[in-house]
């Protein structure tokens, strides 16, 4: 992955963060929301600053990691699921690729039903 590639990548993840704390922390506009928001937004604004210094020399070959991180939309999601349910059902696949296809396909599932 490009340096400019893993920046995009980051700030979208840390936007996606931004968007959970604003969707799920309850709005009192008292000083306990005040700090955490406050908090938040100082930990998001350090982690922006680290990650976009990265250099791509830094960054590793993702062929030699362990997981994945990719973003899909809602169509796209139910576009995979679609196709690995297919794809089991015709015993085309190994059962072993099979078995991590459906893995897959129910953290998927799992992200579109909260």
């Amino acid at each position: 992955m490009s340096a400019q590639k893993f920046h995009d990548n980051a700030d979208r993840l840390i936007d996606f963060v931004q968007m959970f704390i604003e969707k799920n922390l309850k709005k009192t506009g008292n000083a306990t929301w005040e700090c955490q928001q406050a908090a938040a937004n100082a930990a998001l604004n350090n982690l922006s600053a680290t990650l976009n210094a990265t250099a791509g020399d830094e960054l590793t070959d993702i062929r030699q990691a362990d997981k994945v991180f990719i973003e899909l939309d809602l169509a796209m999601a139910e576009a995979v699921i679609e196709a690995v349910n297919i794809a089991t059902m015709t015993g085309r696949m190994s059962d072993q690729s099979a078995d991590k296809a459906q893995a897959a396909t129910t953290i998927i599932t799992d992200a579109l039903v909260g």
